[in-house]
């Protein structure tokens, strides 16, 4: 499958992991209130620390990438392992986390079942990345379609709480699941491999600093609940719905990861594809939604209006953490050392080791910012707005930094053209967007069906690749359509 239609496959299921997840949200966090909705984010970060060692399961990819399928069932045996005793150290600390953070007791039971079921959900999703894209992006489908019918059922029985919306989550995760296993049914046949669990397990130190960034970035949330309040928390994570929407541009570019370590075709090609297939759709949604920020946050619930700035810089923010990732992907997806055999001592030299340094610092320095802005700073909306401008300021630097260990700056220099018609026609529709001023959910959709018809239409009639991009997209779509009609009247 190419670059293009990975990236199609993964972008189609986050537009619609968008369209769930708003749902989601007005269907259960419109009924939780400001506080409980950062007790919800604090709880997912905690989350994060118990999962932190299925950080293993990045060679799984690389592995099954490269051929090697009993990794797929070896993974999960490992992911397995490791869950145990998380679930036990994560149950067993519920009491004193839920004091530190004020967090209710019930709600914090019921993420314990998360724990072995994202150890088991990330093994099988990394082997999917490496053997078939495709599969990974079913998975995904089937966990928004579970979570929104879930939610559904909680608010038709009128049992909205926020031990309720983690159930409803926690059902989406136990469908990708068994999707994944049932997708992967074939790899799971082989059975354990010693022989690859030994290869996992001897290159996991290189990749154990992949566990420091988000275990670090972790503590934004829980320094802002401590020190400031869960308010702030509230004000600083009620962007992610929006964000979300810019960051899932780097998705268009999921392909680019295996193709690098397939190495079939030329990666300074392939770089410059990615790049313009990621800012085609993240320099307009990062646009809209700073412009458009008080409107989208009124919709959501009026109290969160207050945080346009907020929303503004976060969208800046994750347009340019998704080009960081693209670079991020090509710099490690260049490295061939593991593929041809290379043991511990060699691969601490390699591309990868030096990516998840450089993720280490950023973090860390991200992490001193916040801890600054939290002690000095009690105004929850300014809090959050100055904690998200220095997340914005170092991820400008992580980039910067990972397109030049990507030598990237011919693809860069290439693809700089579209950029630019991109940015003046997303100024263009956002501003046809502003002047709508929605203030209703309808209004809302009206005005990005408007602004979004406007800006491809303007990026189609100012960058050729855009065009071409058109050209060749159209008759493959009506060849699909003509197929499965014949297929219905047959």
């Amino acid at each position: 499958m190419s670059l293009r239609r990975i990236g199609a496959a993964f972008y189609l299921v986050k537009l619609y992991s968008i369209l769930t997840g708003a749902l989601f949200i007005l269907l259960i966090t419109r009924n939780l209130s400001v506080s409980e909705f950062g007790a919800w984010s604090t709880i997912s970060n905690l989350l994060g620390y118990a999962a932190a060692l299925t950080f293993i399961n990045f060679w799984t990819t690389r592995l099954r990438a490269s051929g090697a399928v009993e990794a797929t069932p070896t993974a999960l045996y490992l992911s397995s392992a490791f869950a145990l005793p998380a679930t036990v150290v994560y149950v067993a600390a519920s009491l004193q986390v839920a004091s530190t953070f004020h967090l209710p007791l019930d709600a914090l039971l019921v993420s314990a079942w998360y724990v072995p079921t994202l150890y088991a959900n990330s093994a099988l999703y990394a082997a999917a990345l490496g053997a078939k894209p495709v599969y990974a992006a079913a998975s995904e489908a089937a966990f928004e379609t579970v979570k929104l019918l879930s939610a559904v059922a909680v608010v038709a029985l009128r049992r909205v709480s926020l031990a309720a919306a983690l159930l409803a989550v926690l059902a989406g995760y136990i469908a990708q699941v068994a999707v994944l296993a049932w997708l992967m049914r074939g790899d799971l046949r082989k059975g354990f491999s010693r022989g690859i669990a030994v290869r996992i397990l001897s290159l996991s130190p290189v990749s154990a600093l992949s566990l420091l960034p988000p275990l670090i970035s972790g503590m934004d949330v829980l320094l802002l609940s401590a020190f400031v309040s869960n308010d702030a928390v509230a004000y600083y994570t009620v962007v992610l719905p929006f964000t979300n929407a810019v960051s899932y541009s780097y998705f268009l570019a999921r392909g680019l990861y295996p193709a690098l370590l397939a190495g079939l075709i030329e990666g300074e090609r392939l770089i410059e594809e990615a790049v313009r297939l990621v800012t085609l759709l993240a320099i307009p949604s990062s646009i809209g939604a700073a412009v458009t920020a008080p409107y989208l946050l009124y919709v959501l619930r009026p109290e969160y209006s207050v945080a346009s700035t907020v929303l503004a810089i976060s969208a800046f923010a994750a347009a340019v953490s998704s080009v960081g990732s693209m670079f991020s992907d090509a710099v490690q997806g260049l490295e061939r050392r593991d593929l041809e055999g290379a043991g511990l001592r060699e691969m601490l030299r390699s591309r990868i080791l030096r990516v998840q340094l450089l993720a280490c610092a950023r973090t860390s320095a991200g992490i001193a910012l916040i801890a600054l802005i939290a002690l000095a700073v009690k105004d929850p909306v300014k809090a959050a707005a100055l904690c998200r401008s220095a997340w914005l300021a170092l991820l400008i630097v992580e980039t910067s930094i990972l397109a030049s260990w990507a030598r990237a700056g011919r693809a860069l220099a290439r693809a700089s053209g579209s950029a630019l018609r991109f940015t003046l026609a997303a100024l263009a529709a956002a501003a046809a967007a502003y002047m709508i001023r929605p203030m209703r959910i309808r209004e809302l959709a009206v005005s990005l069906t408007a602004a979004a018809l406007m800006y491809f239409a303007l990026t189609y009639l100012l960058d050729p690749w855009f065009r071409q991009l058109t050209a060749r997209t159209l008759p493959r779509l009506r060849s699909m359509l003509t197929l499965k009609q014949n297929g219905k009247k047959g």
